[in-house]
């Protein structure tokens, strides 16, 4: 179904305008709406309605923006601007690397602006930072925590330092296609930012599930151990 809209051109001239749909969600409060077309304006190339939310507690104005399909008719492309909001991660993760989200979050800014070119790499130092937190969290030599701080390289500290095979495999591949995101050629061509998203999500879910069980392990240790240290008899001197 097409709706026809009111515009004026670049010459001042007035035009009706054949469009898909209206933009159907308000990018500045990420709710379902049916928004008020308050002025449109259109090129030979493209179409720009000014729109109003209708959501009582936003009623803010944005951009709807359309490209050209034929002489009269656009198709919908994207609204702006656009609100950001970040990811919260747990506080097992806060705990483990207190940089970790606001670089996560960083990089979730840029891509919501759309600057595609320069996200992916906030999200392999993100990596970074949560994997290198992890590994010197689990090690008890000082001297070690340090060296992998500041002189080891991600894949090193991967696979020379990281028990849980699934941990171990998912990081690897989530470097690599961080890697492709900060290097002048890719070599994982059929992925990119989602999938390198996806892999971060899956190594941040692995680690909290370890902190929890490692957790409720300690706080509650098997009776069979408790009992058969209450009946070990006491050293004679």
């Amino acid at each position: 179904m097409t709706i026809s809209i009111p515009s004026v051109d670049v010459e001042g001239e007035k035009n009706s305008r054949m469009i898909e749909h209206k933009p159907d969600t308000c990018p500045l409060c990420n709710h379902g709406i049916d928004p008020v077309v308050i002025y449109a304006y259109d090129t030979y190339y493209d179409l720009q309605l000014v729109c109003r939310c209708t959501r009582l507690k936003c009623q803010k104005l944005f951009i709807a923006y359309y490209s050209c399909l034929g002489r009269t008719s656009y198709i919908y492309l994207n609204s702006a601007p656009k609100a950001y909001i970040g990811t919260s991660f747990s506080d097992e993760i806060n705990k483990i690397s207190p940089k970790f989200q606001g670089i996560y979050n960083d990089a979730e800014a840029a891509e919501a602006r759309g600057l595609e070119q320069v996200c992916g790499c906030g999200y392999r130092k993100a990596l970074e930072f949560l994997v290198k937190d992890f590994v010197i969290d689990q090690v008890e030599d000082e001297e070690l925590k340090e060296k992998i701080a500041r002189k080891v390289p991600l894949g090193k500290v991967i696979s020379d330092h990281i028990e849980d095979r699934r941990i171990k495999a998912l990081a690897e591949r989530a470097t690599w296609l961080g890697n492709d995101e900060t290097h002048y050629t890719r070599k994982w061509e059929e992925m990119g930012l989602d999938e390198l998203k996806d892999l971060i999500g899956l190594v941040v879910n692995f680690i909290v599930s370890i902190k929890i069980s490692d957790k409720y392990i300690k706080e509650m240790p098997h009776p069979t151990n408790n009992k058969a240290q209450s009946q070990t008899p006491p050293q004679t001197q």
